[in-house]
């Protein structure tokens, strides 16, 4: 925290340059700029590169040729990673709300004193921290989801192929095309189909699945005892060997992504 770059402005120059000196004296690298377009001109420069970005933008809220908020606007769009923080002689509470819409993290008083200043750079900090560790929490998410859609898009292809071979093959012997069979054959011969069609329904879940992950969430109202039943109809379209008993009650319907609500359902039922 303490070689955090600041990037102080206002219009009057004392100002800026005792806050500046005053900071610096704690161990932040301190920058002054005395108007909204000098200020935008450094962060456009500064940010070219992470080793000389500034981490916090410490604004005067009037001045006369751009204001604190339209500057913190603008730097914004320059560095989305910019910590804000507006300093006002006005201690309103309309102020305050609108710097804080305008993206600003903290909002202090003139005049100020370093007790106060300290522990509003802290929290700035901390939270430009979380929010930089949390962007990238969410593009690895990404990453990881983009790669657990490919594997399970390739492995259920890839398991299709002698899924059907062995499926076929087993319902060929099942005719007793190739010869007669005795009933322990014809009880292992089904169990060996009833597996493999299971398997077949988990590999084309998968893939179904795979292709979810890509798409977008569509909410809308589903009826979801009539998705239910659905599920089961198919299910017991591909178990017809097993005996299943399952009793559906009274469900409401509901707000959600049928694909995705459908596969929730797919993979609960058939366990």
């Amino acid at each position: 925290l303490m070689s955090a770059r600041l990037l102080i402005v206002d219009d009057e120059q004392a100002i800026t340059t005792a806050l500046s000196l005053t900071l610096r004296a704690e161990g932040y690298l301190t920058t002054g700029a005395f108007s909204g377009p000098e200020a935008l001109r450094l962060l456009r420069d500064a940010a070219a590169s992470p080793d000389t970005a500034y981490h916090v933008l410490i604004t005067d809220l009037m001045m006369p040729e751009m204001d604190g908020i339209t500057l913190v606007r603008e730097a914004q769009g320059i560095d989305v990673n910019l910590a804000s923080v507006v300093m006002s002689g006005r201690g309103t509470i309309d102020t305050a709300v609108e710097a804080m819409k305008c993206g600003a993290l903290d909002f202090i008083l003139k005049p100020f004193n370093l007790t106060v200043i300290s522990p509003a750079l802290q929290r700035v900090l901390a939270v430009r921290r979380l929010r930089m560790e949390n962007t990238a929490l969410v593009h690895s998410l990404r990453e990881a989801n983009s790669d657990l859609d490919a594997f399970a898009h390739s492995a259920s292809h890839d398991l299709r192929t002698p899924l059907h071979a062995i499926i076929g093959f087993t319902e060929f012997l099942l005719q007793e095309k190739a010869g007669p069979l005795n009933a322990k054959q014809k009880e292992y011969l089904t169990d060996i189909l009833g597996g493999g069609q299971r398997l077949q329904s988990i590999t084309t879940e998968l893939l179904r699945f795979a292709r979810l992950g890509r798409a977008p969430l569509e909410k809308q109202r589903v009826d979801i005892c009539e998705l239910v039943h659905d599920v089961l109809d198919e299910l017991r379209a591909t178990e017809s060997g097993r005996e299943l008993d399952i009793r559906v009650g009274e469900l409401p319907p509901g707000m959600a992504d049928p694909a995705f609500l459908r596969q929730v359902f797919v993979n609960l039922l058939s366990n």
